[in-house]
């Protein structure tokens, strides 16, 4: 009979259990009983159809699921105390090669059992580990459920991890006493682990093989004959049993070595993988997630945040692994601000405080300069262990290498796409967005606003272009405070100016093009706006026909604003239009080189006759 399904994400305490422990359980059982007994198991455990996310090192469950998967195994297995087992199996099965590489790192198993509450923390945030004492070849540990609760289910798997600490290192288990056990009403459990200590496999074997050599050596001057086959036997059985223990170690010395290469490359693959994934890409936004993605899959089990800086000297966090509040990406801005030697070399910060908990850092370098930190970080103290920083500062390198990159791509495609003077898009970014609301109009088409400064020509003349250049930039932010969001400003020429409505309704794109000629009039006495406009789909449906209709009203606004009803005709004009239009391809080509050297309106204004006619 299957147990009520716990649904993890609307409880409290959805966090308490790690992914590793319930991939470890498993994928054991899978390994060991076969894909059957482990849907059995799930089904048993109230948790049919969630085998994915079981599987999910980054995932945490409650207590209860836990639980309820530990007693499910048992049941499964046939064996009530499979949870010591499957503990002790956590070195074969494939769970959290980064953390099992930085513990190896550490170099012993004393100093494995000293950070055991880092090591802890990968794997539940409800409960408390901490070393009693620690002599050499025997440590006392003390464990306590948080909230109070207890199983004896845990404390045989937790009575399994502890033993197969020194197997890390090609030594036997550690023996492990499970001494009181709150389960049976204890404030608290306690574990006492042995294990082999020195290395004294070489050295018995030179001892007792040395006594046996020697005994058979004094029975060969001093014995009477007859002793000297007990001699012999004896120095046989002394060898026999050096060379089973020889053989016991040397096994244990392959499985060990194996599993070491197997974690290091998997580990050199994971960072290979990771720059070919990083530096490949050239968007930004892409670039930060997958930073992330790719450190707390070295990592594992914690949190990753990049905090870059935004351009003026703040440090915001940019990207995420995991959704978290603004409130804790504020706490986490305030205490890296508060830190600047965070920027000049990687740092692990057991208790950060402030609501932060405990964080490892590296600085992101690109000659010499700092861009930002990435951040991993662990809501318990005492969890990052010294490896990770190393991991993390290479990770680090890669993303300042590829989040460099990226900006200097994203600077070129704005260089390309913006008009260096006013910030403004220019004539090729209008041309395309304007192509692309064609493409996607429906009975509300785009509508344009074109607009040209009248009087602009005689500033420049009187005041010079630094004072022409100041004008045009404060009719760029006056437009800028007129237009709605997601109407676009541009600036196409010289002294042209063009809007661009997503949808426009002419009436609507009528008040909008009044609206911002008053105020560019308000934003320097000394020039005023004509302009002109023009919709799709009554003006046109190309690109071409609705700026032609939006210039020719334009013209004849402004030929109004002069005081003319037309434009004369120019013969020289005309012909120098004609020229310039045939040299460089299109009037519109010609139009552009003639405002960027100043040419007299009535070039331009033959330019437009020109374009009309061809319309």
């Amino acid at each position: 009979m299957s147990r009520a399904p716990n649904a993890d994400t609307d409880v409290m305490g959805a966090d308490e259990t790690s992914g590793m422990t319930t991939r470890l359980v498993l994928l054991y059982v899978e390994r060991h009983a076969g894909r059957r007994a482990a849907d059995e198991m799930l089904e048993l455990a109230g948790l049919s159809g969630r085998r994915e996310a079981l599987l999910d090192e980054d995932a945490w469950f409650t207590y209860e699921t836990k639980i309820d998967l530990f007693r499910a195994a048992c049941d499964v297995l046939g064996d009530p105390g499979a949870m010591v087992t499957i503990g002790r199996s956590v070195l074969e099965v494939e769970v959290g090669p980064g953390l099992k590489l930085g513990l190896k790192a550490l170099g012993s198993p004393g100093v494995v059992y000293r950070n055991v509450v880092r090591a802890n923390g990968r794997f539940c945030r409800s409960h408390e580990m901490w070393v009693e004492s620690l002599a050499a070849g025997r440590v006392e540990i003390g464990f306590r459920d948080g909230h109070g609760r207890g199983s004896s289910l845990e404390c045989d798997y937790v009575r399994g991890l502890l033993s197969s600490v020194p197997e890390m290192f090609g030594l036997p288990p550690a023996d492990v006493v499970h001494e009181q056990c709150a389960a049976s009403g204890a404030d608290e459990c306690r574990f006492v682990a042995r294990w082999e200590h020195r290395p004294a496999l070489v050295r018995d074997s030179i001892v007792v093989g040395g006594g046996a050599a020697a005994l058979a050596g004094l029975g060969a001057f001093v014995a009477a004959p007859v002793l000297l086959p007990v001699a012999a036997a004896v120095a046989l059985g002394g060898a026999a049993t050096i060379s089973r223990r020889a053989w016991s170690s040397s096994l244990r010395r392959q499985r060990y070595l194996e599993t070491e290469l197997a974690d290091l490359t998997d580990a050199t693959e994971r960072l290979t993988g990771s720059l070919q994934d990083v530096v490949g890409e050239l968007r930004l936004d892409e670039v930060l997630a997958k930073v992330t993605a790719n450190a707390r899959a070295a990592v594992g089990g914690t949190d990753f945040a990049l905090v870059l800086d935004d351009g003026t000297g703040r440090l915001v966090v940019q990207s995420a692994s995991t959704e978290v509040d603004a409130e804790a990406h504020a706490a986490l801005e305030a205490w890296v601000a508060s830190r600047p030697s965070l920027l000049e070399r990687p740092q692990l910060i057991d208790d950060a405080g402030e609501g932060v908990g405990s964080l490892c850092c590296a600085p992101l370098l690109v000659r010499g300069q700092a861009l930002g930190l990435l951040v991993a970080r662990a809501s318990q103290e005492h969890v990052f262990l010294p490896r990770d920083l190393s991991v993390l500062a290479g990770y680090a390198a890669q993303a300042a290498i590829a989040v460099n990159n990226a900006r200097m791509f994203e600077a070129q495609q704005e260089l390309a796409t913006s008009d260096p003077l006013t910030g403004l898009l220019n004539r090729r970014a209008f041309h395309a967005e304007l192509d692309t609301a064609l493409a996607v109009a429906g009975s509300d088409g785009p509508g344009v606003v074109v607009l040209d400064l009248d009087g602009f020509k005689a500033v420049n003349d009187t005041a010079g272009h630094a004072a022409g250049d100041r004008l045009l930039r404060s009719v760029a932010a006056a437009l800028h405070a007129t237009c709605r969001t997601g109407d676009r400003v541009c600036r196409v020429g010289g002294d042209e100016f063009a809007i661009l409505v997503p949808r426009a309704d002419p009436v609507a794109l009528e008040t909008l093009a009044a609206r911002a000629a008053e105020a560019i009039d308000a934003a320097d006495s000394r020039t005023a706006a004509s302009y002109g406009v023009a919709s799709a789909p009554a003006d046109g449906t190309t690109r071409d026909e609705l700026i032609a209709r939006a210039d020719a009203r334009l013209y004849r606004a402004k030929a109004t604003r002069s005081g003319t009803t037309s434009d004369p005709d120019d013969p020289l004009a005309d012909a120098v239009a004609d020229l310039l239009t045939d040299v460089l391809g299109s009037a519109d080509e010609a139009a552009d080189e003639l405002r960027r050297r100043r040419a007299p309106d009535t070039l331009l204004r033959a330019l437009e006759r020109r374009r009309r006619a061809r319309d």
